[in-house]
């Protein structure tokens, strides 16, 4: 009967102590949707912030952030490169994003139909 109400502590430990490594792996980070985003030159796309405590604060090297708290608009700059975009809040958290931002014909076919391989797999 000792043995197994050893046993049985030592394994709701274990698991006690492997819920909180991953518990404070994921504590601090906020996440930014969309994940990579993607933006035509001079043009803005919205930004949203999950997991956030208190106010939060957005941060852009080379475009402009509109707005403020969860959602803000992200406008690209005039010229093509990859800014980080980051979010901080209140409590100490942060994330960050880097946007593509590339001119408007590269951007629009990207995503053309034409140019488009369908592959079905079965």
């Amino acid at each position: 009967m000792e043995i197994r109400s050893f046993v049985k502590v030592r394994w709701i430990t274990a698991i006690c102590m492997n819920l909180l490594i991953i518990s404070s792996a994921f504590a601090g980070e906020l996440f930014i949707d969309p994940a990579s985003p993607l933006v035509a030159v001079g043009e803005t796309i919205t930004l949203n912030v999950t997991n956030a405590s208190g106010d939060v604060r957005w941060f852009a090297f080379d475009g402009q952030i509109q707005g403020e708290e969860c959602s803000v608009k992200y406008l690209a700059p005039d010229r093509v490169t990859i800014d980080s975009v980051m979010a901080h809040d209140s409590a100490g958290n942060s994330g960050k994003v880097d946007v593509a931002v590339m001119e408007k014909p590269d951007y629009d076919e990207i995503f053309s139909r034409k140019n488009a391989n369908w592959k079905l797999y079965i």
